[in-house]
């Protein structure tokens, strides 16, 4: 599916403005709703010693890093104000705990992931919720904040040996990997060893390069975005009869140079954010070819509701005409995204409709699609409080979303409710095969709803890996839209 680093990253490094700006040049800043935490790099531009950029850090949460004191003001203003205070508070209350006898033990699987707390409920109640609701990325910030790959100590730990007591002071206790930028060990761990410094010494246990490529491609894939916008991507050509690619291998095969960037769609991190946001109409064409889900749709309209959807799927709007491209008997196609955190809706423009022949550019060589009416519309809010005001589905869809944790439950159960008392299949995703499994489980205890399609890889996942340091197993990253289950309401 795509070519080895060591071929299209020299090129990369020569097209991008992002990686050829000089050192001393503040980057573009990334969009907040196409924004990725990056724990090497400025959380504006992205840009940090991959480009040799020497970096300042932030002397309040001494977590978040920044190229220049410019970049440092705008976050400041942006969101950071209020993570850096909430840190700061979850600080001095793991100090008290400490003081007070609390367990001092770090494990990755720790809610509270290496900070003492006095309970998981407490933590998510005082931090975790909080800091989320500043911004989807701001939750990601404290537990990928820069460790040591050997001792897991947080670099915002460490003692520093610079006395300056400016707003931003230079990290020195943390190495990254030199390669990736993703990951870092502590001088203490790395002990006299600090040159001639090879990937090798920061990814232990690994037999070869795959786990620094992830990081390195995740990171210039969030560079892609700075250079060229979203690539949020349909094909250009409808196709004369129905295509149902059984994989990524097939579709590729068939639509690799029918985009408007197929002379470099092989460049790893282009690939890998064409398919994570090709991922949505994708899992939703290959659910509808079925057993079990077919059978139930009208073949020439679809009208999906995509549950509890967020700034991933509203990304993807563009995306959704795929599945008119790939299926020209259909007339139809209505995609409605509701979700409390969707953005391009509010009160006063509540179901905003974008018509998807609208974000296609006869300029770019792209056909308009052949379906009569072809849309997706935004709606702000929680789907049971708005089911009376959408179209009867032929299928629901909830992308990533976590059903069986403990924290989100309480949000779904009304909205599962309603689903559950309609013959119409929901099509569900997950970051990882477990979850799906446990997601399928509660939902047939619980609300007695029945599985026509169990737990299974997803084909259509997306290829961009994104870090978690909290993931347990052999691979410290996930992938939007990894396993897929179909269940459907008991009537």
């Amino acid at each position: 599916l795509q070519v080895n680093v060591e071929q299209w990253l020299p090129l990369f490094n020569r097209m991008s403005p992002w990686m050829t700006a000089p050192p001393n040049h503040p980057g573009d800043a990334i969009s907040l709703q196409y924004d990725a935490y990056h724990p090497f790099a400025c959380n504006i531009c992205k840009r940090g010693p991959l480009q040799k950029v020497q970096l300042l850090q932030c002397s309040g949460c001494k977590i978040v890093k920044y190229c220049c004191k410019d970049h440092q003001k705008l976050d400041w203003k942006r969101d950071h104000k209020q993570f850096c205070k909430l840190v700061s508070k979850l600080k001095q209350d793991s100090c008290q705990g400490q003081n007070e006898g609390q367990d001092q033990s770090s494990k990755r699987n720790n809610d509270s992931d290496i900070v003492v707390v006095k309970d998981k409920a407490s933590w998510r109640k005082d931090y975790l919720q909080p800091i989320t609701s500043i911004h989807t990325v701001a939750g990601t910030i404290y537990p990928m904040q820069p460790r040591c790959q050997s001792c897991y100590k947080a670099e915002a730990d460490m003692p520093h040996n610079s006395p300056n007591k400016s707003k931003s002071v230079p990290p020195n206790e943390l190495v990254p990997c030199p390669r990736c930028f993703g990951v870092s060990m502590c001088r203490s761990c790395l002990g006299d060893n600090h040159s001639n410094l090879t990937w090798k010494e920061f990814h232990p246990g690994t037999n070869d390069i795959l786990e620094c490529d992830h990081y390195l491609n995740n990171l210039l894939a969030t560079g892609v975005t700075i250079d060229k916008g979203p690539l949020c991507l349909a094909s250009k050509h409808n196709c004369s009869t129905l295509f149902r690619p059984r994989n990524w291998h097939e579709y590729l095969q068939k639509k690799r140079n029918d985009f408007s960037m197929s002379m470099v769609i092989s460049m790893t991190p282009i690939l890998h954010f064409i398919t994570e946001n090709l991922s949505f109409p994708l899992t939703i064409h290959h659910a509808l070819s079925l057993d079990g889900v077919d059978r139930r749709v009208d073949k020439k309209k679809i009208i999906v509701h995509c549950v509890g959807a967020a700034a991933t799927e509203e990304a993807a709007i563009r995306a959704f005409a795929e599945i008119a491209r790939m299926d020209p008997v259909l007339q139809e196609v209505k995609i409605h995204l509701i979700g409390p955190q969707i953005g391009y809706a509010d009160a006063s423009n509540n179901g905003r409709v974008f018509p998807l022949n609208d974000f296609l550019s006869a300029e770019e060589g792209e056909e308009l699609l052949n379906t009569s009416v072809a849309t997706v519309q935004s709606w702000k809010g929680l789907y049971h409080d708005l089911e009376d005001e959408l179209d009867e589905p032929d299928l629901y869809v909830a992308f990533n979303c976590g059903f069986s944790d403990e924290n989100h439950l309480p949000y779904w159960i009304p909205t599962l409710h309603s689903i559950r008392m309609k013959n119409i299949p929901l099509v569900f995703t997950g970051y990882d095969f477990n979850e799906v499994r446990m997601d399928t489980q509660l939902l047939a205890e619980r609300l007695q709803m029945t599985s026509i399609v169990h737990p299974s890889p997803n084909p259509f996942r997306s290829l961009r890996p994104c870090p978690d340091p909290t993931k347990t197993g052999d691979s410290p990253f996930y992938y939007q839209n990894a396993s897929f289950s179909v269940v459907v309401g008991k009537v």
